[in-house]
């Protein structure tokens, strides 16, 4: 253990504080080059890995100094303790371009999934302590578009209200991929049919079932139902706050 913290305080210091790193992959990968044998031998997993833990705890303590919880929230995901969506959208596009990935067409997207139905209550939706109706929550995801690469969004409106499933996909069914989940999963028509009501452009099949629909699919999109958008090469996902 002695020969581990003299390797920590030593060669591992003097080789990582002598550069900055774009992540913590980079930085792994450059003490296991720094030790290079095949089983961390010569400065010992315990220095590596010790090491490569205080890094993720010395990131994870600045995240929260800037007011971000490091929690975990619906499903397993991290949840920063972000008021609005469009600050997570800004946390994730900041990642991206801290990772090295452009964002648009040509890079990454960001596909939502806020799940509307379940903060729909009282004939509107509760997000950040506002009551917003459907046109409002239309609005705030043409706006949402406008600033930020997103090309898919799943259950953008709660499963109440058919006649706003219709506006959105008048409104952005050009613009974007629309999923719809939560409504018509449940429903008591084929998903197909229920889509077709409800004027969304795709029903999400469970129970084997998956049937697909591309009217209105926005410009160059190639594939509904998959992760992954026409040109991006990688998407990623998020939830509003407020669930």
């Amino acid at each position: 253990m002695t020969k581990a913290v003299g390797n920590v305080n030593g060669e591992l210091n003097e080789h990582l504080s002598a550069r900055s790193w774009s992540d913590l992959a980079e930085v792994d990968q450059a003490m296991r080059d720094l030790d290079g044998t095949p089983n961390k031998a010569r400065l010992g997993a315990n220095a590596l890995i010790g090491t490569s833990m205080a890094l993720v705890r010395a990131l994870a303590a600045s995240v929260a100094a800037e007011g971000h919880s490091t929690g975990l929230g619906d499903e397993g995901g991290f949840a920063p303790k972000l008021a609005e969506p469009e600050e997570v959208l800004q946390v994730i596009v900041n990642a991206i371009d801290d990772a090295g990935y452009p964002t648009g067409r040509q890079g990454v997207g960001i596909a939502l999934d806020p799940a509307a139905s379940e903060f729909f209550s009282d004939g509107g939706y509760k997000v950040n302590g506002q009551q917003l109706s459907s046109d409002d929550m239309i609005a705030r995801y043409a706006a949402m578009i406008d600033a930020f690469p997103i090309w898919s969004i799943e259950d953008g409106l709660g499963e109440q209200e058919p006649t706003g499933w219709q506006r959105l996909t008048a409104e952005l069914g050009d613009r974007v991929q629309l999923v719809g989940d939560d409504k018509f999963c449940t429903s008591q028509l084929p998903s197909s049919a229920a889509a077709t009501l409800a004027g969304c452009e795709q029903a999400a099949g469970r129970d084997g079932e998956r049937e697909r629909r591309s009217r209105r699919r926005p410009p160059g999109v190639r594939r509904l139902a998959g992760r992954s958008a026409p040109g991006h090469r990688r998407a990623a996902g998020t939830a509003l706050p407020g669930r």
